[in-house]
């Protein structure tokens, strides 16, 4: 099931160790009590998220994100960017911030192997 959070705001990581470890088991506290996942699997907390997710910066992702396990052992999300499939965002199920959604979509350029694709709008109505 679910691990330990580790990703803190920067705010919490210039903070004494205990004051991070709070920060952590009060994260873990409130994702716990709201999503109860003794009670729910990882795909049916996912699908409780999904469903409460509705800032715009989700449109640019292929959604819904699948399920993985991140490097650190969270359960995570991975937002595949719709313009250029290569490339893709993580962060765990337990960060409700869409910070590094919305850098991604601020600097996404699709790489020079995705843009050889044409699309619909490449061609002008009458050409072939």
């Amino acid at each position: 099931m679910l691990t330990m959070v580790t990703n803190c705001s920067v705010d919490e990581l210039t903070q004494p160790a205990e004051t991070t470890a709070e920060c952590i088991t009060a994260k873990l506290a409130k994702f716990n009590k709201k999503y109860k996942p003794d009670q729910h699997s990882d795909k049916g907390i996912h699908g409780l998220q999904v469903k409460t997710w509705h800032s715009e910066v989700y449109t640019h992702f292929v959604m819904p994100p699948a399920i993985m396990t991140m490097d650190s052992g969270d359960i995570g999300y991975q937002f595949v960017c719709k313009l250029d499939p290569s490339k893709y965002v993580t962060h765990s199920c337990m960060d409700k911030s869409t910070s590094n959604l919305i850098c991604h979509v601020n600097t996404c350029s699709p790489s020079t192997s995705s843009a050889s694709t044409p699309s619909v709008s490449n061609y002008s109505v009458g050409q072939f």
